[in-house]
């Protein structure tokens, strides 16, 4: 009798086991890569000085606006803004004349942005603007309105010389700050 009941035990453990084994937990992981994109439209920008004796000053055409969209789903990111020729426009072919301008970017709805691309800023050096708060964006992104505006010629002694090539690049570079 007592090897029986030490065999009914024994057989109720073994059962037991194998039923605790056939019901396992499945766990499943995500990994979501980041996204963070940007892209212009309305490039190139183009600015003209109209031959304007008349006017007491040379000054250039209205503000010109791109569009720059960041797609991103970080809460927060940095925007960087560089200039080729230090934030001035120039011509390859003429030596000595730079037109400076400025750029600005305006605030997109939702987002907390901080840095020195508010208003309109010459980029001797390169800028940042940060969004610290609300950066994750819909698919279709945010937009923020790029303004330039070419110094007028009051500032300079001599006038610009003309030609269609001056020219500068603004390279924009997003990267994830958290």
């Amino acid at each position: 009798m007592k090897k029986f009941a030490v065999l009914l035990i024994a057989a109720l453990v073994a059962v037991g086991s194998v039923s605790a084994a056939s019901n396992p937990d499945l766990v499943v992981n995500a990994t979501v890569s980041p996204v963070l994109y940007v892209n212009v439209t309305n490039t190139p920008i183009s600015i003209t000085f109209p031959d304007n004796f008349n006017n007491a000053s040379t000054n250039p055409s209205a503000d010109k606006n791109g569009t720059l969209t960041v797609i991103s789903n970080k809460k927060a990111y940095k925007l960087s803004f560089t200039s080729t020729n230090l934030g001035t426009l120039k011509d390859p072919a003429i030596s000595g004349v730079a037109i400076p301008y400025t750029l600005a970017v305006s605030t997109a709805a939702g987002t907390t942005p901080t840095g020195t691309v508010l208003t309109a800023v010459q980029l001797t050096a390169a800028k940042d603007v940060t969004i610290t708060d609300g950066g994750r964006t819909t698919k279709t992104g945010v937009d923020y309105v790029l303004t330039v505006a070419a110094s007028n010629q009051d500032d300079s002694a001599l006038l610009y010389q003309a030609s269609t090539a001056y020219t500068d690049t603004i390279t924009i570079t997003i990267t994830a700050t958290t």
